[in-house]
């Protein structure tokens, strides 16, 4: 399959503003403030996990992306603590959960099932870090279509 190289780039100005809020969407920050900054709420049991990017797929190839912002909730400190070692494992399974969504379930050009995804994304947490240890919450979900 060819890629156009426009494909490539539009990628890679999508993934590069996320490779640099990973750090901070895992609680990698050293600053508190700094890790306050990637959240949507107060709590200090929330854990933002931004950028999660998945192509959508048509039948003449490439045709849109959707970007998916979503946090996990953890009252153990102890269980959020190995939750922020293990955020490349989370951020990969919420990535696979969405790409499976869009994959096999979503037709292109109709609004996204949050619900099902939801299910999908709590599934993927599930597997990584045990069922009933997080609970996760879309913050944000947004189809960018190529035109």
């Amino acid at each position: 399959m060819k890629l156009k190289l426009s494909h490539l780039l539009f990628a890679a100005a999508m993934l590069a503003p996320s490779a640099m809020m990973n750090a901070h969407a895992a609680g990698a920050g050293g600053d508190p403030a700094d890790r306050a900054g990637a959240r949507i709420t107060g709590s200090q049991d929330y854990i933002a996990v931004t950028g999660v990017h998945a192509p959508i797929a048509g039948v003449d190839g490439f045709r849109s992306l959707m970007a998916l912002d979503a946090g996990i909730e953890i009252h153990d400190d102890r269980e959020r603590r190995r939750a922020e070692a293990q955020m490349p494992r989370i951020r990969d399974a919420l990535r696979r959960a969405v790409h499976g969504y869009l994959s096999m379930s979503y037709e292109v050009g109709t609004v996204p099932d949050l619900d099902m995804i939801g299910r999908r994304l709590q599934t993927a947490v599930d597997q990584v870090l045990g069922e009933g240890v997080a609970e996760v919450t879309i913050a944000a979900a947004i189809i960018h279509r190529n035109s």
